[in-house]
């Protein structure tokens, strides 16, 4: 079984391979994950435990990790300072143009220790069942702008598996974003800027959306061989 493992969501392989060719200098091996959409969600929730790891990261290949030393530190802070998951809310922050949940992860880039919440699978609360509680005190993102916080609405089935977690006591460590050519700028646990998320990947085939993406693609590419 692997220590880490990093799993690119493809749509498209043109850029599954541009995304993953940032992931060249860094230790961990990186694969395709071709369950996307709702079939995504199913994994997510049904199969994620069956990866033949202990620390999964999860990235949308329009995202590029032009500082790509980081997700190894990140992933050994997380886990050492026993955190379950990481990534970025997924609204109620600059730089996210999702004005979702703001305890909840957005899957562009969120790394999680399998190893830690295996232990929980298959014991109540359930993964299917679990949901915002009102009741419950959530612990909110120490960098958050005063934005409006939409707790409530389950956005997405995938939510279902952050609350899960949350339910059984454990944390989330949660990366700032900023807004940078219409995409999310990404920080890591140090305040280091090491990722950038394009967003819309599924409409890559659109003249726009790939001239956008593409933009943000050059960018990261000039980070990334100007060391960063």
């Amino acid at each position: 079984m692997e220590d880490v493992a990093i799993y690119v969501r493809c749509y498209q392989k043109e850029l599954a391979r541009k995304s993953m060719k940032f992931l060249e200098r860094q230790p961990y091996p990186v694969k395709r994950l071709t369950h996307v959409g709702v079939w995504f969600e199913r994994f997510l929730l049904g199969r994620v435990f069956n990866l033949d790891c202990r620390c999964v990261v999860l990235i949308d290949e329009d995202c590029f990790v032009f500082r790509p030393e980081s997700l190894p530190e990140l992933v050994e802070y997380m886990r050492d300072s026993g955190y379950a998951a990481c990534g970025v809310p997924d609204g109620g922050v600059k730089g996210n143009p999702l004005n979702r949940s703001p305890i909840v992860p957005n899957l562009f880039l969120c790394a999680i220790d399998l190893e830690r919440l295996r232990c929980y699978a298959g014991k109540t609360p359930y993964i299917h069942e679990c949901d915002y509680d009102r009741n419950r005190v959530y612990e909110l993102p120490s960098f958050m702008d005063g934005s409006m916080h939409n707790f409530k609405r389950l956005w997405e089935v995938y939510y279902r598996f952050f609350y899960w977690m949350l339910a059984h006591g454990e944390r989330i460590l949660y990366l700032k974003p900023h807004s940078k050519l219409d995409g999310s700028l990404v920080e890591d646990h140090l305040g280091r800027e090491f990722a950038i998320h394009a967003w819309f990947a599924r409409r890559f085939d659109r003249p726009s959306v790939r001239d956008h993406i593409l933009a943000i693609w050059r960018y990261a590419h000039e980070r990334f061989e100007g060391g960063n």
